[in-house]
């Protein structure tokens, strides 16, 4: 009973995977490890402002607000995120 609950959780989350970038996805992996918003932006070589509008999209994408709704979903699916990205 336990693996189809498991497998109906993550096949209700690919059409959300699917959506992101593989940047995108690599950022949500990033918040779930709890960097900053400027060790975030030094990892994937972007600036603050473009750190801020990934969370934005993502945020829209994923239907979530803000930093800590994102950080927990990323934390929650980190198996899937690493899945998707490439």
């Amino acid at each position: 009973m336990e693996t189809s609950i498991n497998t109906i959780e993550i096949g209700s989350i690919e059409p959300k995977m699917a959506e992101l970038t593989d940047c995108e996805r690599k950022f949500l992996l990033l918040l779930a490890n709890d960097l900053t918003n400027g060790e975030i932006a030094e990892e994937l070589c972007l600036t603050l402002k473009s750190v801020e509008n990934y969370k934005t999209k993502i945020g829209d994408k994923l239907n979530m607000k803000g930093r800590d709704k994102l950080a927990r979903f990323a934390r929650k699916h980190p198996i899937e995120l690493q899945h998707w990205h490439k």
